[in-house]
């Protein structure tokens, strides 16, 4: 069991990283300083430099996050619903305002979008490499159905549709979790569940 200073660290690293994808999002890049991420944080910038030696870590660092809950999530998902099904789970779960989540997949998304434009290759492919838990526990819960090439070319491609049911339900000013269920049942229809 971690200390309480072992916690106390851990959620202010959180809250840091949290802070950094909040202000990307509301502010843009510009708007996403160090200074502006340690005041949202309610910590200095000083503290900031603590825990990451750059803004672009903590962004990283928030895809840990949501991975890491992905993955525990997952675990508890029923084996015999598919990865179409699985996948639809862990969004639509996370899209509920009656989670209380501070990590959405609206931010994944655009946080996606920023790594893919401003980060090095070096740093996209470090992104990517945080998904590969979770590629890796569908790849051997499904292993009977779905080969690691066929699971690489499913995983992007439901992100990606939900990406893009979440846009358009902004864009709609509709329901997100509606438009995610829509995009899903295509997928499911399409390809099972």
């Amino acid at each position: 069991m971690k200390s309480l200073r072992e916690r106390k660290k851990s959620e202010t690293r959180r809250r840091l990283a949290v802070a950094a994808v909040d202000l990307l999002i509301d502010e843009g890049d510009e708007g996403a300083t160090v200074a502006a991420i340690a005041e949202r944080a309610g910590v200095s910038a000083r503290t900031f430099h603590n825990y990451f030696p750059k803004r672009d870590d903590a962004y990283l660092y928030f895809v840990d996050l949501v991975t890491e809950e992905w993955e525990k999530r997952f675990e508890t998902l029923p084996s015999d619903d598919g990865p179409v099904r699985n996948v639809r789970t862990l969004l639509t779960e996370m899209l509920s305002p009656s989670e209380g989540n501070l990590i959405s997949p609206v931010k994944l998304i655009q946080l996606g979008e920023h790594i893919a434009v401003l980060f090095s290759k070096e740093e996209r492919m470090c992104a990517k490499s945080k998904m590969r838990g979770l590629e890796d526990d569908m790849v051997e819960r499904y292993s009977d159905q779905f080969s690691r090439l066929e699971m690489q070319v499913l995983l992007p491609a439901l992100f990606a549709g939900a990406g893009v049911a979440i846009e358009r339900s902004i864009e709609d000013g509709a329901d997100p979790i509606d438009y995610v269920n829509q995009a899903f049942d295509f997928f499911e229809e399409r390809f099972g569940k």
